[in-house]
Formats: structure tokens, sequence, C-alpha cells
């Protein structure tokens, strides 16, 4: 009976229909659980919000503000209309509308500017014009040009299309939507709206308002700055500048409030608009002027008539001469890159393109140190400096002194015996190849960053002088550069400094000599000068926030040279093209007068500027836009009558900017041809490698044009260029200072200290940028300015009580952040680079220090070890202070030194296999001969 029973059959899921079944029932307990405190959340109901009194009040008084100006309006005769030509507006609500007026607020929806920082296009008649005076307060509006018109509606234009935001890209869309009204395509919308047509009104109604941003720290703190970002109203043009500012700026949407920077929209105010009506009104009178002479006067071309007033800068003419002096200046720097691309060894080997095959003698390497980063930002910064605010400036040179001889005496034979082609070979002797990545692409950023403020300086110039195009110069010189530093190697660009450096020399001393003539004499010069308070006496406040103080040009200065002489590759790899360790010691001390030289070239010519103007400045006229245009006006006015010459001051601008693009053109493609490709590729072939770093020469060359822009977002071009090197030049200074003086420290330290050293860097960098953009007052003209008259112990007085008669004239003292905002630029290389070291040493520390077996031969310098000379010898080897450069005897006998392989920390040091044998015999010689260091108390002392 129980054989005929059926068998049960257990039917078997299948093991993933299992898995389904449990994942989606968690998925379901999941959303339950979400649905139930989403319900929780509904029953609680709205949380009360509770309001302070002082809102009411202030909402009432706006609100009686705003009916109350609109009653006067109605009694005052209505706006005069703009010219016929001027159809269109563009609005953008830069205020908040909480507690207005009803009928503020009716305007404000009629506009679609129900957000702020929204912008929208507006037909101009009478009834839009009173509108907009209605709601001034809250909006700013002017005329945009058909530029800047297009740039919105390309990059910022959208639609709205079944509740969803289109963009507008495709012009099938476009025709499907208003095709009706005769626009197919994007061209035909953009017209529409610039010509205001038949058809604008649904055509502008069928653009979303376009939505513009600030930047996000504003946005953030809505009770600071998002409410004084400028004043509203009318603003003619200017409108259009600003729009085109931030469309090229970024190139899309911005949603996230990054690229779209308002801000140089919003801080322009109506009295600017009004200036600029009542200045182009001149210009019309000045135009009318000049044309009834050239009815009056037949004989004379428009080319001898100087000046042409043309916009809002009186621009002075090149003559023929002038044209062909610049010429040659362009053809000799090419010239010279061809002559070394076809003599001598033709530029077969990275050491001859990159090292000039380390045969250069002391005269040419010490100027072409000069001429690297002496370029036309000095010759241009320097005399507008002391124009603007005194001698006060020449106090820079008391740091040259020691800001030379630390790095020839400790950073030169560290380097020069290491044998290096690059300074960053350093960081990895010395620590890893982390350090070293990190190092070479800080460098690479800030030789980038700074290529652009130089390049674009006389191109600035020439654009100021004459209305040549300013990109059109941009690109000639930038590509002449990149054409003799592609070719010749550093043979042709050390030879081509030293040629722009006489250049330079003889164009100043040209300035100087017929400007002093011409004010009557350098005692008439002087007499000047300390009547307008342009001669300054010794200020030594100790104050760091203040921008130009003897500690601060003194003090200060020494790090940024540092930062400049001491590590810079640029530098660095003329030191190492040198023939000799002496040699290229001397190199570094012949720099010293000269820089004294160039310095004192630049505050003459800023004193030669004043006795010329006095304090009726071109700038005040309306001559220039900027103070980093005076120098060219006072060269074109000094040389009004004197053909040549203008040409022979703009090639010595020239020639420091092509100096100093090219040294950055080369040792970029040296930092990148030996720390980032030759680690990777160690058996290149010598004529791929140079092959490949002339291509990189010539890659960094197009990076260069393409950067040039970024210095026109910046404020002075003088204070721009150092700000950049303080930012990222100091902490480079302290990587390097930690590794060569600090032998604990480890690579962890080195890394989390370079980083804390450029968080720092740009963080103060950018506050005081954001802070200066605000609006704070300038800098007092001279609070040590040399009486008129007087004698030594007036002139001692005026000095000692400099720091009391400051504080009762200075602005209110800076406080909390603001006071590190306040930093004057001049500090930035040491307080970054001090930041990096004592984060590097607490890193270090906790890390775990490195001990004096881990260190590599030749990378410490003994300084602690002679600091401490009191301690006993078991103390210091305690302490790691008797370091690989301070061996004791028994223990550097016949040490070998192996640059193939570093066990103590895992770096690794690559030679190319195919250098020459005399460069390979030099190298054997240095290690097998190497002798402790004979340095002195005195040398290491500093």
């Amino acid at each position: 009976m129980a054989e005929s029973e059926p068998k049960k059959v257990i039917k078997l899921v299948p093991e993933y229909l299992l898995k389904k079944r449990k994942s989606y029932q968690a998925i379901k307990a999941t959303q339950a659980k979400l649905a139930l405190l989403e319900k929780r959340k509904v029953s609680k109901g709205k949380p009360l919000k509770f309001k302070r009194l002082e809102d009411f009040l202030k909402d009432s008084h706006r609100k009686h503000r705003d009916e109350t100006r609109i009653q006067r309006m109605e009694h005052r005769p209505p706006a005069s209309l703009p010219p016929e030509k001027n159809k269109l507006a563009f609005a953008v609500r830069i205020r908040e509308i909480k507690g207005v007026s009803p009928k503020v607020m009716k305007v404000i929806h009629m506009f679609r500017l129900r957000k702020i920082f929204s912008g929208s296009f507006i037909k101009i008649n009478k009834t839009s014009v009173a509108m907009l005076k209605m709601v001034e307060p809250y909006v700013a509006w002017g005329f945009p040009n058909l530029k800047s018109v297009r740039e919105l509606i390309l990059k910022r234009g959208q639609t709205r299309v079944a509740r969803k935001k289109v963009p507008l890209t495709d012009n099938t869309f476009i025709e499907q939507h208003i095709g009706k009204h005769g626009i197919i395509c994007l061209e035909d919308l953009i017209h529409e709206i610039y010509s205001v047509g038949k058809n604008f009104r649904p055509v502008n109604n069928f653009l979303l308002p376009f939505k513009l941003s600030v930047a996000r720290h504003a946005a953030r703190d809505k009770a600071g700055i998002l409410k004084d970002l400028g004043n509203p109203g009318f603003r003619a043009f200017c409108v259009s500048s600003a729009v085109l500012r931030q469309t090229v700026e970024t190139g899309g949407s911005d949603d996230d409030g990054i690229g779209l920077r308002l801000l140089p929209f919003l801080e322009s105010t109506q009295a600017l608009s009004l200036q600029c009506e009542v200045e182009r009104q001149q210009q019309l009178e000045l135009r009318r002027l000049y044309r009834s002479l050239l009815g009056a006067l037949p004989s004379l071309t428009a080319e001898a008539v100087r000046p042409v007033i043309m916009g809002e800068v009186a621009l002075m003419q090149f003559t023929t001469v002038d044209y062909v002096i610049f010429a040659v200046l362009l053809v000799a720097s090419a010239g010279i890159g061809l002559f070394y691309a076809f003599s001598g060894g033709r530029q077969r080997t990275t050491q001859e393109f990159l090292m000039a095959d380390r045969s250069m003698s002391c005269l040419p390497v010490s100027l072409s140190l000069l001429a690297t980063f002496q370029s036309a930002v000095a010759i241009l910064g320097a005399p507008s400096e002391v124009y603007t605010h005194g001698t006060q400036y020449w106090f820079l040179g008391c740091s040259y002194f020691l800001g030379l001889l630390i790095p020839a005496h400790i950073f030169i034979p560290v380097f020069y015996r290491l044998g290096l082609s690059s300074a960053y070979e350093y960081l990895e002797l010395r620590f890893n190849k982390t350090v070293r990545i990190c190092g070479t692409a800080t460098f690479i950023f800030q030789m980038v960053i700074y290529m652009g403020v130089v390049l674009y300086a006389p191109a600035l110039a020439l654009n100021a002088v004459t209305g040549f195009d300013l990109w059109g110069a941009v690109l000639s010189m930038g590509l002449v550069c990149t054409l003799y530093t592609a070719l010749g190697g550093l043979k042709a660009v050390i030879w081509t400094d030293v040629f722009q450096t006489v250049v330079m020399f003889v164009g100043q001393l040209a300035v100087i000599v017929v400007g002093t003539i011409q004010a009557g004499g350098i005692g008439e010069v002087w007499r000047k000068a300390v009547n307008g308070s342009r001669i300054s006496g010794l200020d030594l406040n100790p104050d760091p926030l203040e921008r130009h103080t003897f500690w601060t040009l003194g003090v200060g200065g020494i790090f940024l040279m540092l930062a400049l002489y001491g590590v810079n590759q640029a530098q660095v790899q003329r030191y190492l093209s040198s023939r000799t360790e002496k040699e290229a010691i001397i190199s570094c001390y012949v720099v010293f007068p000269c820089q004294q030289i160039v310095l004192c070239l630049g505050c003459l010519m800023g004193l030669v500027m004043f006795a010329r103007y006095g304090e009726d400045s071109p700038l005040v006229k309306g001559y220039v836009q900027s103070n980093d245009q005076m120098v060219l006006y006072f060269v074109m006015d000094v040389f009004r009558d004197l053909p040549g010459l203008p040409g022979l001051f703009v090639a010595c601008l020239f020639s420091g900017a092509l100096s100093t693009i090219s040294s950055a053109f080369n040792s970029l493609a040296t930092v990148t041809m030996e720390d980032l490709i030759k680690p990777h590729f160690p058996n290149m072939t010598e004529a791929k490698a140079t092959m490949l770093s002339k291509g990189l020469a010539l890659a960094y060359g197009l990076v260069c044009l393409a950067m040039a822009y970024l210095a026109s977002l910046m404020g002075s071009v003088l204070q721009a260029a150092l700000s950049i090197f303080g930012m990222v030049g100091g902490p480079l200074l302290g990587l390097f200072c930690l590794g060569l003086f600090f032998p604990w420290a480890n690579p962890i330290g080195a890394v989390v200290g370079l980083a804390a050293g450029l968080i720092m860097a740009f963080w103060i960098g950018i506050g005081s940028y954001v802070m200066r953009m605000s609006g704070p007052a300038l800098p007092p003209l001279n609070a040590t300015a040399l009486p008129p008259f007087g004698n030594m112990t007036t002139t001692v007085m005026t000095a000692l009580v400099s720091a009391t008669t400051s504080t009762i004239t200075a602005k209110p003292r800076p406080t909390g952040v603001e006071a590190l905002y306040s930093l004057s630029y001049m500090w930035y290389s040491a307080h970054n680079s001090t930041t990096v070291v004592v984060v590097g040493l607490i890193v270090s520390l906790l890390t775990g220090p490195m001990k004096e077996k881990e260190l590599t031969p030749g990378t410490v310098f003994p300084v602690l070890g002679t600091l401490l000379f009191f301690l006993p010898e078991r103390y210091k080897e305690k302490l790691c202070c008797v370091t690989p450069l301070a061996r004791k005897p028994k223990e550097s006998k016949m040490q070998t030194y192996n640059v193939a392989s570093k066990e103590g920390n895992g770096a690794s040091y690559y030679k190319d296999e195919t250098e020459s044998d005399r460069a390979q015999t030099e190298d054997v010689e240095a290690l097998s001969q190497y002798q402790p260091a004979t340095h002195t108390v005195q040398e290491t002392s500093l």
C-alpha cells in the first residue's frame, strides 16, 4: 500500500531566482522604511520659523522708501530716451527684494528677474525706461553690443520644454518652436534680439532669463559680501565689457557658481558710467579739433601729427625708424638661435641642448642670471611704483647681498657637486621619487603662470603706445622666442640674454638721460621729488601688514631672492652650465652690482617721471588706463621729437620679456625631460631624447601663448608677478631648505609640508586678492618722506619717528582673517617657506625621522653641525647633525657614491648611458675625489 502512494516531488527553485527575490525584498524594505520616515515628517507639519523684529522693521522701511521714491518720480518729468541706435538693454538683478513695494515687485516679475543675479533683454521705449527707473535700486542695466549678445545666447541661452531647461544647441529645435516667426537658426535669433525686430517679444519670451552667478563664498555668506557687491543703476556701455569678461571665463553653463564671476560687473558704479560719457564727449571734441588741424595744415600727414586720440587713451604712433629698431631686435634674437642650431655640436645631445655642454664662462652666465627675472615686469613696474609711492621700494636692494651670498656658498656647491641636470633630481636623492614629482609639478605650474604675466606686459605696452593689436604682439613675441629656444638650446638662450641685457640697459639709460635734460638737470629732479614727498626715509616699522617698509623689503626680499636665485630651475640650470664650481659662484657674485644698477635705474626713472608730471599724472588726466602704462606714455612724451628712441625703449621691454620667457621654455623642457620622461624611458637614444627636448620647448611656447590672458585678470603687473613667485616659489624654497638643512626630515614630512605650504600660500594669496577687489584704500603715499628743507639731523629724526607718525594717520588695523589677508606680498615667500619647514619637521618627527645612514652623501649641508659646535660628538650623532658633507675622516675614507641606486629611502637616480665620455670622466673624478666640506663658520652661520 505504501508503494502505491505517489511520491512527492519537491520543486527546486534556481539559486539565481532566490538571490533575485532576496535583493528585491531588501529594496522593498528600504523603500517602505523611507516612505514611513517621509510620512512621519509630513505628519509633524512645517517647523515654525521665527523672524526677528528688526527684519519686520527693515522690510517696512524698504517698502516705505520705495513708495516715496515712486511718488517723487511721478511728479518729475519723464526720463529722456537714449539715442535711437540703443534699442536694446540688458538688466541684471543684483539686490534682494524682500519687503519691497508691490509695484516694484510687479515690475521685477514683468522683467522676469525673479531670481537674484538673473538677467534678461529689454526693449527700450518710454514705458520700459520708466519701469527701469522704478526698480533701479535693485537692478543694474546698460546697452549690450552685438558681441556680448552673441556670447550670452550661445553660451548661456536656454529655453523650457516640458518643464525642463534645454540649452540652445540645435537649429532644428529652434525652427520647430519659433519657426513660425521666421527664426530658423541661432543666428536669426541673435539678429532678432539685437536689432529688436518685430518678433522681439515672442523670441525674447522663448529665452529663459540668463542665470548669472558670483563666487561660491559670496553665495554662501549672504549676510556679508552678497549685500555689498556694488551700486545698481544705469551702466551705459560698461555692461558689454562685463558680459564679455564673464563669458570668456566660462565656456558654458555654470550652475555651481565657480566659473562665472559677476564681481567686476557689480563693482562698477553709476559715477563710472557718467565719467565714461563725459570722456566720450571730450574725445569727440578732440577728434573735431584734430580734423580741423588736418584741414588747416594740408602739408601735414596723419603720421606726422602726434598724439592721435583713439578711444580713451592718447596713442602715440611709431615712425618707420622705430619699427626698424624693433624688427632688428626680433631678427637678432632669432639669428642667435639659428647660429647655435647650425654651429658647434648642432645641439645633437641633451647635454648640449639643455646644459650647454657645461662649457659656459662666468660673464655670459651672470648676465643671463640677471636678465632671466629682470623682465618687462620690472621695467614697467618699478618706475610707476616710485612715481606713486616714493623711493621706499629702493630698500629692496638691501636684500640682494644675502639673497645672492647664500645661494653662492650653500646651494651652488651642493647642486654642482652632485652633477645634476635638474634641481629636482636633488629631491629624489634626498627623499624619494614622489617628492621629486611633486616639486616638478609645482615648478611647472609656477613658470607657466608667470610666463603669462611676462608675455602680457610688453604686449600691453605696445598696444597702449601704438594701437597695435594686443594679441598680435603676443603672438609675434611668443613665436620668435619659441623659435630660437627650440633651435639653439641653452647656449642660444644665454647669449641672447646677453644681447638683450645690453639693450635693456641702453634703453633705460636713454630715457633717463633725455628725461633729466628736459626736466632741467638732476638737481631739479631731486628738488621736485623732495617737494613732492617722493624721497623716502628709513621706515623701521616692523608691522608685516605694511606694504613696503625696511623690514618688509630688506628681510622679506631675502626669501624672495632665495626662491629666485637659490632653487629656481631656470637659475640652477645656468649655474650647472658653468665650466667649474668656482665660475658658477663668481657669476652669482657678479649679479649683485648689476641688480643694484637695474634697481637704481628703475627708481631714477620714476623720479624723472614725477619731475615731469608732478601730482597731475597721465592716469589722473585719463591718458592711460593703469599705472603700468604710465612708463610708456612718459617714454613717448619724452621722445616725441626723437624718432627711433621710442622703438629702442620698446625693444628694451621686449628684450626683458624675451629673456625671461626663453629661460622659462628651456627650464620647463629640462625638468619635463629629466624628471618626468627619462626615469620611465632609461634606454632612450640620445637622438630621440634631443628631438623630444626640442619638441617640449616648442610645446611650452604654445602653452605660454594660451596662458597670456591670465595676466589681464590680475592687478598691478609688478605685484602680480612677485605675488605668484611668493605663492608658489616660497613652498619650493621651503622644500629644498627642509632637505638641505634638516637631516632628520623624511619623505612623508616633505610631501605634507609642501602641500601645507601650497594650501597656505593660495589661501592667503586668493583671500588678499578678493579683499583687494572689494575696494580697500590705496597705501599711503609716503609716511617717511623727507622734508623739502632740513639737515641731516632732521632726516635722521624723520626716520626714527616714522613708526610713531604712521600710527596717527594710519587706517584701522585689520584683525582676524583680514589681518592674514593684509600681509604684505613681500612676506609671502618667507611665510610659505617657513610653513613648509615647520610642518615638514613636525610630520617627520611623528612618522619617524631619517637616520644618518639612510641619507645620500652630499645632499645635506652641514649647517647644524657647525652651529652646534659646542655639543659633544655623541650628542651630534643622536641629533643626526654629523651629515654626509661633514663626515668624520675615519668614516669618509674611500667611500664611493653610487648614483645608480639608493637603498635608504627607495629613490633611484638614472644616468643616460649615451653621455659623452668627458662628462662621465668628470663625474667619476668628482665622486672619487670626494673630500669633506671646507666651509667656514662665516659661510655656514647664515
